[in-house]
């Protein structure tokens, strides 16, 4: 035998010694699960009783972000109506709805004229559509995805 072998029976006989195992021959360290998807079940194997437990679901209802931004575009109209209200009610009600619906065309504008704004709201409402989208809410995506392909628009950015 050579040295070389008989340093390598050395090094086995020492490393064994101490319990180690070569590379790829180690017992695992967690339990191994009897099924996964990666692989074929074997007969016999233990199968889940149900289905999956589903992670924690929105609570129903609107959610609170939406109020706040109900609460913002309705504040400037209610400010409108309660400081004209000297002049009746019925002219202070019709300033109230006019500032109310010149909101989305100050928003639009706001968005053409400053980029930036316009890049930041369109890049946000599709990373938030993607998100609805996944979760399986078709209505707010489709509505998010509208809202970022306006806001992109109005920065100027096109396909």
């Amino acid at each position: 035998m050579t040295s070389e072998g008989a340093d390598e029976l050395r090094a086995r006989h020492y490393l064994r010694g101490l319990g180690a195992r070569p590379l790829g021959h180690q017992e695992p360290t967690v339990e191994p699960r009897l099924v996964t998807p990666t692989r074929i079940i074997p007969a016999g194997a233990l199968l889940p009783v149900g289905p999956p437990a589903r992670p924690p679901s929105r609570p129903e209802g609107p959610p609170s972000m939406l109020l706040a931004l109900l609460a913002a575009a309705l504040l400037p109209g209610a400010i409108t109506t309660w400081l004209m209200r000297h002049r009746g009610w019925a002219i202070a009600l019709l300033a109230g709805i006019g500032a109310t619906a010149a909101l989305p065309f100050l928003l639009l504008t706001a968005l053409v004229v400053f980029p930036p704004l316009g890049f930041a709201v369109g890049i946000a409402a599709g990373l938030a559509a993607l998100d609805a989208f996944g979760a399986g809410r078709i209505w707010a995506a489709t509505a998010l995805a509208t809202v970022s392909a306006v806001a992109l628009a109005c920065a100027g950015w096109s396909l």
